[in-house]
């Protein structure tokens, strides 16, 4: 969370999705905040919480796909080619 936190200053608030992406790049966020800002719904937050709570969203509902995703492709036999966010590389970029 710290660093998507840090990622956020500068923003004025309201901001959608594509403003808050563009700061957080011009800061210097990492791929993986990047990754979890870019996963945002097109929408307008109000305050960074909006944003935080959104990324948390995001994440709660990535790993229910991740694990259909590597179930699917072990029960049908052949690799699934899409690729999925780690978790642990989620938890990484909310901690």
């Amino acid at each position: 969370m710290i660093e998507i936190q840090k990622a956020l200053k500068g923003i004025h608030y309201p901001a959608d999705k594509q403003t808050i992406v563009d700061t957080a790049r011009k800061q210097g966020a990492s791929d993986d905040v990047l990754s979890a800002l870019d996963a945002l719904p097109e929408q307008q937050f109000q305050t960074p919480a909006d944003v935080l709570k959104a990324v948390g969203q995001e994440e709660a509902e990535a790993q229910p796909r991740a694990f259909m995703r590597v179930f699917r492709s072990a029960s049908a036999g052949t690799p699934d080619k899409r690729p999925a966010v780690p978790i642990s590389k989620m938890h990484s970029v909310l901690t």
